[in-house]
């Protein structure tokens, strides 16, 4: 007995194609995550220099808010990439494949990630980076007033 797939192309490279186009969304949210974090580090080792360079160790929770704000916006893409990669895994073998409803279904997922979700920043890779920045941070802090500036 011969079984048909449920989609109604059988035709493989479409199937690939949508598994390309998956991956480079994927890819473009990790890519925009590391940017991110990238740039963080580097606004933070900014403001870090300039604030010893000047001898003023108190201004260095100015640099809380762009740790906050690249927190926020790498929670949001790491949340995204885990949507995706949810939806690739149940989407293993090509007859689960439904090629109309692969675009709703990502874009509804998709669009129930929020950028301002709390929830986004206790992802563990959220913490693990961003973490050891706002010790950093306190660390200066505490010298700043025990040392009087």
């Amino acid at each position: 007995m011969k079984t048909t797939p449920r989609h109604k192309n059988s035709d493989d490279s479409i199937l690939s194609r949508y598994e390309d186009i998956i991956q480079s969304m994927e890819q473009s949210v990790a890519s925009n995550s590391e940017n991110y974090r990238a740039w963080c580090v580097t606004v933070v080792a900014a403001i870090l220099l300039g604030a010893v360079y000047n001898n003023q160790l108190t201004y260095t929770f100015v640099a809380v808010l762009p740790v906050f704000l690249s927190a926020l916006m790498d929670g949001y893409y790491v949340a995204l990439r885990v949507i995706l990669k949810q939806y690739q895994k149940s989407r293993a073998t090509p007859d689960e494949w439904e090629l109309k409803d692969v675009a709703n279904e990502l874009s509804s997922a998709m669009s129930r990630v929020k950028i301002l979700q709390l929830d986004n920043l206790a992802a563990p890779a959220i913490r693990r980076f961003y973490s050891p920045i706002l010790v950093l941070l306190v660390l200066c802090q505490i010298t700043a007033f025990f040392n009087g500036k």
